[in-house]
Formats: C-alpha cells, structure tokens, sequence
C-alpha cells in the first residue's frame, strides 16, 4: 500500500477518534467563518450600495432640545450645488429630492429622485430591467416593494391619477443604503410631491410638516478628486457655506485616525481569539489521537518507518482532517446563512441565487487561516510522535 493510501486510509479507520477531531477542529472553523463572512459582506455592502461620495450634505440632522433627542431641518438649497461645483477640488456634486406618496390607508411609497447620468454614482445594483430615462413616468422600485405591491418589471403603478412604468428591480440593499422604496427622475419627483402636498394639505391643513419636506433636497453628496484631502475639503466647507453653523459630514482626520484604530483592534481581537481557540482545540485532538495510536506508531517504528515518515504522517491526516472539518463548517455555514436570509419572504432568493451572493474572499481567507492554524497545532504532536522509539512506545501502552 503506497504511503498516500495509507494516510488516507488511516485518517478515516477509528470512528470515534474522527469525530473527537472534527468536532474539535470545526468549531473554531464555524466562529473563524461566520466572522470573515460578515466582515467581508460588510465591506462588500459598503463598496457596492454606498454613493461614491466622500463628503455629505444632509436636509436634516440629530439635535437635542428639552423633549429630548430629535432632528433638526437644514436649509440646504440648489445654489448650494452650485456652488460648491465651483471648487476645483471637486470631481462631482449629486443632490438627491424626495417625496412620499400615500398608494392607500396602509402603504407609502418613498420615492428619491436624481439624474439618471448618476445611478452609478448612487450604486444603484439592478436586479433586472434598466434605469429610469429623466423625461419620462418611469420608475425603478425595490425587490421588497415590487413583491408586497405584487407588481413585477414592465407593470404599471398609479400615482394621484398619473401612470409610471417600472422600468427596473433594484436589489435591496442598493435602495435601502438611501432608505426609499423606489428612485425616479428629479422631475417625477417634483411633480409628484406637488401632488402629495395637495392631498396631504386639504386632508391635514397648511400647517403640514411632511408636505413642506417634500419635493426638497435632502442630500448633496460630494465627491473629491484623487489624491485631495477630504478632511480639509470638509474643514473648508463648514466656513465657507455655514459659518460653522452648517452640518457636513466628511472626514476628519483625528476622528478618522480613532475610527481606524478601534476598527483594527476590533478585528484583530474578533480574528485572533477563534484562531487560538482553534490552534488550542487542535493541539489537543491532535495529541490525544498521537497517544491513543502510541502502539501503532510503534509498531511502524518497529517495521522500519523513520522519524520524518511518521512526522509526515501525522501532518498529513491533520490537513485531510482539517479540510474534512472545513467542509463540514462551509456546509454548515451555507445553510444556517441562507435560512437566516429567508426568514423575511421579501428577501428569500432561491439556493442557487443565493449561492451567488457569497463573499468568495471570506471563504478562501478562512481556508488559509485554518489550513495555517492546524499545521501550528499539529507541529508538536508530530513531533512528540516521531521520536517515540519501539520500545518507549510498548511501555507507554
């Protein structure tokens, strides 16, 4: 029997000897996978949904007064677009409107609206169909919105007697990054907040606070030009456009540098603890393994094996083991993620789609770390293992 055969045969032969070890090992697999999982779906949410802006604008912002915590307005206007336009410092400027449209007793529609030309800018991910042209009643609605408004791609939705065409599904987390069920034209947007405020005033009164919103910016987001500080751009802003009296929310160095080191921190604490626990729970099923196979690896002694045959030996069934395990853990991990994903049914994708949406990196990264982390736990086995002698061996039996 080749050596290969032997070690793969060797790895399976004593059932509960396995499953002490793949137990042992999966564990910090599973803990080590779900962390990569969320972390690099995180940062690919960020990369894929968030505009591309590095400073923002927003209509409203967080204030305090005796009531307690509440929003406070911003009055942000379209000259203020232009403005900033004019600083060479800027590669690009997007305003964004709003407008909330009653469809019925129970259902809104929140619509926000820009130029089509910046759908990439906003990260707007379709699903299917296009992006909406500006001059016409067109409309690109959310995947949870198209399923409880039970309307698909190419159907028509009525809004205060006028008609759109949707044009467009949009992912949802691609909508919900700027929290609205659909996105439309500035010009629909417009029109259809006149309308909105119409209704709401003869059913309210003038002294309507949602109608006086609607129709209006609420953010302008800013994108620098590579290699401009962001900061200092932020930092200039804040005079220039408010004296200091207006919210901009763009980087700042001290905040950013604190951010990034508790980020970092946090990370590595979240990786490392799994790590050792792996490393830990793998040294220990390793080298109860070693033990309980003292009379085997003596006799192999005994028929001539060396030293670096049973070292390599040892090795070898740790990796089979390990992926074994990782196998196990990936497979685990798949199906609790993909029924955690279906619990909302306006979210649920069908397996193979959701396969789809699995951050590749994670899994390969976890694979490393834990290939890396059973060869540390398994060096001091293989060692003690190979330098039993026949007779020490017999002894310890």
């Amino acid at each position: 029997m080749s050596f290969s055969k032997f070690v793969l045969k060797s790895s399976f032969r004593k059932k509960s000897r396995v499953i002490y070890t793949l137990v042992g090992i999966t564990i910090p697999i599973l803990l080590i996978l779900f962390y990569s999982i969320s972390m690099q779906s995180y940062r690919d949410i960020q990369e894929k949904t968030m505009p591309s802006s590095d400073i923002t604008i927003p209509d409203r912002v967080d204030a305090f007064d005796k009531g307690g915590p509440t929003t406070k307005p911003q009055n942000i206007t379209e000259d203020l677009i232009d403005k900033i336009k004019s600083d060479n410092r800027v590669e690009k400027v997007v305003g964004t409107y709003r407008v909330y449209c009653n469809i019925n007793e129970t259902k809104s529609l929140g619509l926000v609206g820009f130029d089509s030309s910046n759908a990439n800018f906003m990260k707007i991910d379709l699903s299917a169909g296009r992006i909406f042209n500006d001059n016409e009643k067109e409309i690109v609605l959310s995947n949870y919105d198209a399923k409880s408004l039970n309307k698909t791609l190419g159907d028509d939705i009525d809004l205060y007697e006028n008609t759109y065409k949707i044009v467009g599904i949009a992912k949802e987390d691609s909508i919900n990054e700027i929290s609205y069920s659909g996105i439309t034209s500035i010009k629909n947007v417009k029109e259809l907040s006149l309308l909105e405020n119409l209704s709401r005033i003869k059913k309210y009164g003038p002294d309507n606070s949602v109608a006086e919103s609607n129709g209006k910016l609420e953010y302008i987001y800013i994108k620098v030009k590579k290699g401009v500080n962001a900061s200092q751009v932020t930092k200039d802003l804040k005079s220039e456009l408010g004296n200091g009296n207006l919210t901009i929310e763009g980087p700042d160095e001290k905040e950013a540098a604190k951010n990034k080191y508790l980020y970092d921190l946090n990370r590595i604490i979240s990786e490392l603890i799994p790590v050792l626990i792996g490393i830990i729970l793998t040294l220990l099923c390793i080298t109860k393994s070693v033990y309980d196979r003292t009379r085997e690896i003596g006799v192999l002694k005994a028929i001539g094996w060396k030293s670096k045959r049973i070292f390599l030996m040892i090795i070898s069934e740790t990796i089979i083991l390990t992926i074994a395990s990782y196998i196990i853990a990936s497979t685990l991990v798949i199906l609790i993620t993909f029924n955690m994903n279906n619990i909302d049914p306006y979210s649920a994708l069908d397996f193979p789609t959701f396969l789809t949406t699995l951050p590749i990196k994670a899994f390969l990264k976890t694979f490393c770390i834990v290939l890396i982390m059973a060869l540390i736990g398994a060096i001091f086995p293989a060692i003690k293992a190979s330098k039993l002698s026949p007779a020490e061996a017999v002894r310890e039996e």
